[in-house]
């Protein structure tokens, strides 16, 4: 009779440390969901060219300003997206309940490309 009751505490322990190293295992394997926010890339681009355009450029300068600020724009999304585990949208393709990222991207894209908002 002792046996046998210490035969099935024997597999409910095996039972329950199989169960927690698979969860364990799921919780380690399995990345954390995604986070969904938006940029309006359109007032970026707007904010861009209405400063970029204020200051004293050649043709050649206003191209390679253009040129880095496209770069640092893509740059700046994709590492946003990365480092934040998230899917970022252009906020017209959002309704409504995603965060909002538009000025926290521009800032970071202005400064990598050194213009400043006045």
């Amino acid at each position: 009779m002792f046996n046998m009751l210490y035969r099935g505490l024997q597999i409910i322990v095996l039972l329950m440390v199989s169960i927690m190293l698979s969860v364990t295992l799921v919780k380690l394997t399995t990345s954390p969901p995604l986070k969904m926010v938006s940029v309006d890339v359109a007032s970026i681009i707007k904010a861009f060219a209405k400063e970029s355009g204020k200051q004293p450029l050649s043709e050649h300068q206003q191209k390679r300003l253009s040129h880095d600020f496209a770069n640092a724009l893509t740059e700046v999304n994709q590492a946003y997206a990365q480092e934040h585990h998230a899917i970022v949208f252009v906020s017209g393709a959002v309704v409504a309940g995603v965060k909002d990222i538009t000025s926290e991207i521009q800032a970071e894209v202005f400064s990598q490309i050194d213009l400043k908002l006045a």
